[in-house]
């Protein structure tokens, strides 16, 4: 099992950043910068624009998206409890983040990759996050107090769901499917 899952789309599985070293402690209080050459306006210091520069951020390998319209995604997660789940993403899944202001934290977000579905109507959409581990990723929910539910095999990938602390729900897939993260992407 490896020492931390990657997923892909939303979150890196880190080490828990709650005082008492068990992960998830439910307070914002407790919050301090990840990454604090990061600025609140968006611009980075000195440090962060190195690491750009080498291609990390936050110890990972970061995609460089130059001469592109798109240079990322910008996920909003509706919660009744968005305190609740603002400190589950810092705290269990150990995001880095900003705080753009009276506690609004926005998390850095891994590559991520889009595809379009046919249906028979307009507008929906759905979110996974994306693991390289899903096994890997539920032991460790599981050992920071998170419950998952059984995996299911999809002819796409492995998918298991979990609960956040508001009540909403999110899924993590292992994909099988061929992936633009993992090749050179045809432009």
């Amino acid at each position: 099992m490896k020492d931390a899952v990657h997923i892909l789309s939303l979150v890196s599985i880190m080490t828990p950043r709650s005082k008492s070293g068990t992960g998830f402690n439910g307070s914002l209080a407790s919050a301090k910068p990840v990454m604090p050459d990061f600025r609140h306006d968006g611009t980075r210091g000195p440090a962060a624009e190195a690491r750009v520069r080498r291609g990390v951020i936050a110890g990972r390998a970061i995609a460089t998206y130059s001469g592109h319209m798109i240079r990322g995604a910008h996920v909003v997660l509706y919660s009744a409890d968005a305190d609740a789940d603002r400190a589950f993403f810092r705290d269990v899944l150990g995001d880095a983040f900003v705080d753009a202001g009276h506690g609004w934290l926005i998390f850095a977000l891994p590559p991520a990759e889009l595809a379009v579905h046919p249906a028979a109507t307009n507008g929906g959409h759905e979110l996974f996050l994306m693991s390289d581990d899903v096994e890997g990723f539920i032991a460790q929910m599981t050992h920071r107090g998170v419950a998952c539910s059984t995996v299911q095999r999809e002819r796409w990938g492995l998918v298991t769901e979990l609960t956040l602390p508001s009540g909403g729900t999110l899924r993590v897939y292992q994909p099988t499917h061929p992936s633009p993260l993992n090749t050179t992407p045809t432009v």
